[in-house]
């Protein structure tokens, strides 16, 4: 259960007992009166890692599923109706980080380069223009708000100590917050 950014309604996820069926839906606080805006279901199991992402200022949110196999962005409108799949590929995204400040692209973490390791992405709301942010092979744990701005990646390799770096949501470095050490 999640408030929406109008701040009047809500969103509630619903599964079986099995975890074959889910639905989405949306409720009026002021009213009580919910509605399905998204039906999934698949003959075995449905991964749920989030929730729906809803975008502020608009009647849109984004979803992840593995309805074609691997874990992808899909972006809907608030009434269910799908806009189009922002991401696709024989690899999975891991979660939605968030919007850039601006809005306009969609922070994401993925094992596309390796499934053993995280990387950090970006793509725009249309599909188009996805971009790695993050560089170095391994893992890289991102933090962020709601609408990051900045980000803060927490990284580690087999050969690299963790450490931590603060960047803008373009992938430009702001500054270290943890260096690696290794005493």
């Amino acid at each position: 259960v999640a408030w929406l950014p109008d701040s009047k309604n809500i969103s509630a996820l619903k599964l079986n007992r099995i975890q074959n069926r889910l639905d989405l839906f949306l409720a009026d606080i002021a009213t009580g009166k919910a509605h399905v805006i998204l039906h999934e279901e698949d003959p075995f199991w449905i991964n749920v890692t989030d929730g729906p992402k809803f975008l502020p200022g608009s009647d849109q949110f984004l979803w992840t599923s593995e309805r074609d196999g691997f874990r992808h962005i899909y972006l809907y409108r608030r009434d269910g109706q799908l806009e189009k799949q922002l991401t696709r590929g024989d690899w999975a995204v891991d979660r939605i980080i968030g919007l850039d400040r601006d809005g306009q692209r969609v922070l994401f973490t993925s094992s596309e380069e390796s499934p053993l390791g995280h990387q950090l992405y970006t793509v725009a709301l249309d599909g188009t223009d996805k971009r790695k942010l993050t560089e170095s092979a391994g893992t890289h744990s991102i933090s962020a708000g709601t609408t990051p701005s900045y980000y803060l990646d927490s990284y580690s390799s087999l050969t690299t100590l963790p450490r931590a770096v603060l960047y803008k949501s373009d992938g430009t470095e702001v500054r270290t917050y943890r260096k690696a050490d290794n005493k």
